[in-house]
């Protein structure tokens, strides 16, 4: 890995706030649909803008892809109202959900007195529902209609999803991806359904996975060059993404690994003394080093587990709400055996089927949940608008084949001896990848419910996925100096092959969630 690395820059999150502004002023969010002349305006001053600063913001094909994506994802906020694609929300006006939540906070400028299990969502760690409440504030006072400024709350969503893609970027620029790993890798990122829903989505999870992914890239930062600055955003990071959803914290066993092997790393004094005799790892070192980041640890620890456990413990002491505390919802899947759910991939359409859509089962099949979600939500698409249906089944097969390209590359480079990533990149990754499935799987098989195997509670995963595809791409690429152990054209048609269904797969994408609001 590269040890002059590029450090995350602002600039980025700044525009990209300053577009979140201009979007909750200037957009008429209560419309429901693309025709506003506005959005052709808002579109127009994005590119202007983007050649007045490509000094600042480089106008190359990652920027454009980056761009494209949250384009896209502006225009799904446009045209979905709070109410639709949503999951636990309800609406404003309502007794219960995120947005009763979100409303309970704005008007009474308190959590909740009572046992929060008394109102659908009101268990959930309060993050996202305060910064969302004061953003609404922020908006009325600054003269904006309250029907408009709770569909701004969808700005706050939007926000959230387009930091993942930005420092997802900066994610793969340390694994030294190259310029077609990079850009699959970004399309990936950029283009994923699921982020495109979250944006639009007003409930914890697009936050949860934002702060996830940023706690994932300043935990690198960290191993690489451990400073006290790092080690705080770290923990902030952790600590928020816990505070937005607790199942937020399940990144810190991979960040652990990676923190334990530092400890474990021959201080630089030892290692610079004899680096040809002295291993990598040697557990005798382990005190010493843990002496010589105390400061680091206790600062570590004051930050992150507070900001985690204070509304679980706070729900526990006053209410005996009980740890990870989560309500049934939904269609039930208890009938089908452990079989089924594995391995039975009964495929009746590309969309989740549902009985409340009129299909004949509910998607009970982990495996094609995971797929399905991750493209479509929970909701049948061309029933809204039967021209997007021959994308989405493009959609659905370029989905599945890089699915297994990546399942195949995550496997092939993290045990492989001729991978590019050393030891601890391994296990970092693969403790990430490995400690996010298995939190998933547990929830599904503790909730049997339809509702349970929605891939939004892991879409972080998507970030290790969408890196070993870029990494993939570079070691097929014949353009790359790498050792090939195929024939060129053998690796000259696997790589136009993963090129092609990556262009497509964000084509479709990109076509869909425009298509719908059409």
């Amino acid at each position: 890995m590269n040890q002059h690395h590029q450090s995350l820059r602002l600039e980025p999150f700044v525009l990209l706030f300053s577009l979140c502004m201009l979007i909750s002023l200037a957009l008429d969010g209560t419309r429901e649909d693309l025709y506003s002349g506005t959005f052709l305006f808002l579109f127009a001053a994005i590119l202007l803008g983007s050649w007045a600063l490509r000094k600042y913001l480089p106008l190359n094909w990652i920027t454009i892809i980056i761009g494209l994506g949250i384009l896209v994802r502006i225009a799904y906020i446009l045209y979905t109202p709070v109410w639709c694609r949503q999951h636990d929300v309800i609406n404003f006006g309502a007794e219960e959900g995120h947005a009763a939540y979100i409303e309970y906070l704005l008007n009474n400028h308190a959590l909740p007195d009572f046992d929060p299990r008394e109102k659908w969502a009101f268990f959930q760690p309060p993050l996202h529902h305060i910064l969302a409440a004061l953003w609404i504030r922020i908006n009325t006072k600054f003269g904006i209609p309250l029907q408009q400024a709770q569909e701004n709350v969808q700005v706050l969503t939007l926000f959230y999803t387009s930091t993942i893609s930005i420092i997802s970027y900066y994610i793969f620029k340390e694994f030294q991806l190259k310029k077609w790993g990079m850009r699959i890798a970004c399309m990936v990122m950029a283009f994923s359904p699921v982020f495109i829903l979250m944006s639009g989505s007003i409930n914890n999870d697009a936050l949860c996975i934002s702060l996830q992914v940023t706690a994932l890239y300043f935990a690198i930062k960290w191993y690489q060059e451990p400073r006290l600055w790092s080690v705080i955003l770290t923990a902030v990071s952790i600590g928020g993404a816990a505070m937005a959803k607790l199942s937020g914290v399940s990144v810190a066993l991979a960040i652990g690994v990676l923190f334990l092997l530092r400890l474990l790393t021959p201080p630089a004094d030892v290692a610079s003394a004899d680096n040809t005799t002295v291993k990598h790892f040697q557990w005798k070192y382990l005190g010493r080093n843990i002496l010589f980041y105390l400061k680091q640890i206790i600062v570590f620890f004051l930050i992150c587990v507070p900001l985690a456990l204070w509304s679980p413990i706070r729900n526990k002491v006053l209410f005996n709400v009980p740890f990870f505390y989560t309500p049934a919802v939904g269609e039930g899947l208890e009938q089908y055996s452990l079989f089924q759910r594995l391995f039975d991939l009964r495929l009746s359409s590309v969309f989740p089927a549902m009985i409340n859509n009129g299909d004949a089962y509910d998607e009970y099949n982990i495996l094609l949940a995971l797929i399905k979600t991750s493209l479509f939500g929970e909701y049948n698409l061309a029933a809204e608008n039967p021209f997007v249906n021959p994308f989405c089944i493009l959609l659905f097969i370029t989905a599945v084949i890089l699915a297994a390209a990546a399942f195949a590359a995550t496997i092939y480079f993290i045990f492989s001896k001729r991978s590019m990533l050393s030891f601890e990149w391994k296990l970092f990754l693969g403790v990430f990848y490995v400690s996010q499935l298995l939190v998933y799987l547990m929830f599904v098989f503790k909730q049997q419910y339809f509702s349970s195997q929605d891939i939004r509670y892991i879409a972080g995963i998507l970030v290790p996925e969408a890196l070993f595809l870029g990494i993939l791409a570079d070691k097929l690429n014949p353009a790359e100096d790498t050792v090939s152990v195929i024939s060129s054209r053998t690796q000259s048609f696997a790589f136009f092959t993963l090129l092609t269904c990556t262009e497509l797969y964000a084509l479709c994408a990109f076509g869909i969630y425009i298509g719908i609001g059409l």
